[in-house]
């Protein structure tokens, strides 16, 4: 290997390295735009790979994932790192083995970060609003795992979803204090701040999540969340405009510009938003209901009737799940109900 070859993998690798520290301090847009570069210099791009695609799984980034999983896996399809990757979005879903802990051990003895494992296992439990699993997962981490900040972050995610807003709250500002531009972090922290009706306080957040990360759909949904609070319309459409003109627009993008023109009284705008992502709300709770009024409003019935009655089989669904939740709390030995509760996941799951 000549000396040029060894200073361009060594470039490579600093790059690697420096990518890993950002991620660290939770800067993972940043820290995949440094990979992306490394995998210029490196001729196995592999450890860029596994990196990167730890990275979109943290953001929740299923798109970049996804893309980055079927060129991976098209050019190394029997490579370990890839399937690895896959099985912990599958985790991180909620799609577990029959039985997780085991999943979770057989994972870190096969030399998977035990960090990256938690991470996702937490997010799977949440996903299925199992909150005692993912405190179980949540103790084991903070014995064995380093990535103190996200363990803080997933404690916010449960106090918050325990309607303890000012734990939640407590959390998230001493992480930005100690990592003062933590994507994830301003991210809920601009979100609870807006649902505790302070838009002013939560744009400082959204703004940096989008300082971040320019291409950040939460960062512009939770912008115009804020404009929406202090009920400017046209400010809350500007923080979307750019995003809604791309021709891949994101879902989130259109369903929160449907909402804005459905609530200042553009109802034909509004229908215009809501029909682009018609197949994501039939899968998506989230903007059905606001559709179907706007449907509604334009005289279009059918199609409204079509969406509330897909809104109330998902709440009826819901409320089963949370009805059985409740009685294996009271009776853990009632193994009925754990086999109910396993097939109303599959349906909720189907409907996504």
């Amino acid at each position: 290997m000549g000396f040029a070859s060894i200073c361009w993998f060594g470039t490579g690798l600093g790059l690697q390295w420096i990518a890993i520290r950002t991620a660290d301090h939770g800067r993972l847009t940043r820290a995949r735009y440094l990979l992306e570069w490394s995998r210029w210099f490196c001729w196995n791009d592999t450890p860029s790979n596994v990196l990167i695609a730890e990275c979109a799984r943290r953001q929740n980034d299923m798109n970049s994932w996804s893309k980055l999983m079927t060129d991976w896996t098209t050019s190394a399809p029997t490579i370990r790192e890839a399937r690895t990757a896959r099985e912990l979005m599958l985790v991180q879903n909620g799609e577990f083995a029959p039985n997780p802990q085991a999943q979770l051990n057989q994972l870190v003895d096969a030399g998977t970060g035990y960090d990256s494992v938690a991470d996702a296992f937490v997010r799977g439990f949440l996903a299925r609003q199992d909150l005692d699993q993912a405190i179980r997962v949540l103790n084991a981490w903070e014995q064995n795992g380093t990535r103190t900040e996200d363990l803080r972050i997933h404690r916010a995610r449960i106090a918050r979803a325990k309607g303890d807003f000012d734990e939640a709250r407590s959390l998230l500002e001493g992480v930005i204090q100690k990592r003062p531009h933590h994507e994830t972090a301003h991210e809920l922290l601009g979100e609870l701040l807006l649902e505790l009706r302070s838009p002013k306080a939560a744009a400082h957040h959204f703004l940096e999540v989008v300082r971040e990360n320019s291409e950040s759909v939460t960062g512009r949904v939770g912008l115009a969340r804020c404009m929406r609070q202090c009920a400017d319309w046209d400010g809350a459409r500007l923080a979307l405009r750019e995003a809604a003109a791309k021709p891949n627009c994101p879902p989130a993008i259109l369903q929160e510009l449907g909402e804005i023109d459905l609530e200042s009284g553009n109802y034909d705008a509004s229908v215009s938003a809501f029909r682009r992502i018609s197949s994501h709300l039939e899968k998506n709770s989230e903007g059905r209901m606001a559709a179907a009024t706007a449907y509604l409003l334009v005289g279009e019935r059918i199609e409204s009737d079509r969406l509330i009655e897909i809104d109330s089989v998902q709440k009826s669904l819901k409320k089963q799940l949370r009805d059985t939740q409740i009685r294996i709390r009271l009776d853990p030995t009632d193994f009925e109900s754990q086999r109910s509760l396993d097939r109303i996941r599959e349906k909720l799951q189907a409907l996504k």
